[in-house]
């Protein structure tokens, strides 16, 4: 039960994480990088993270239910 709670979480916050870095990443690189603190840059970017992610997840089960 440990393992079925646990893995899932970790990979949903792995995958929000790494969105973040990502679109934190690119929106620097697009406005330069003197623009804006890296903290206040992340922080920002970290809800369209989270929508992108959960996003993600629900087109995955909705592919995953589709091809039963």
């Amino acid at each position: 039960m440990f393992t079925g709670l646990f893995l899932p979480l970790l990979a949903l916050a792995l995958l929000v994480v790494s969105i973040d870095l990502a679109l934190g990443w690119l929106f620097e690189r697009w406005a330069g990088p003197a623009s804006m603190s890296s903290l206040l840059l992340a922080t920002i970017m970290f809800p369209p993270a989270l929508i992108s992610a959960f996003g993600c997840c629900k087109l995955f089960l909705h592919l995953k239910d589709r091809l039963r």
